[in-house]
């Protein structure tokens, strides 16, 4: 998470983003048993129609899958 302190750093942050200067890392939690302890999930994630929580798209549809 990242909180800019000033109004000038916030435009500062706000053009990283939206540069794609800014490398994300997600922190998922899970619910059962998960076979490995780390990897990748390469799947694009989007805003859910359903409110604003965000939710994984499928490749094939560009849809969300929840």
């Amino acid at each position: 998470m990242v909180i800019a302190k000033t109004a000038e750093m916030f435009e500062h942050l706000k053009e990283q983003f939206k540069q794609q200067q800014v490398k994300k890392e997600y922190l998922a939690l899970v619910y059962g048993q998960v076979s490995q302890n780390d990897g990748l999930i390469n799947f694009p994630i989007g805003r859910s129609k359903k409110g604003f929580k965000m939710a994984a798209r499928s490749f094939k549809t560009n849809k969300i899958v929840q």
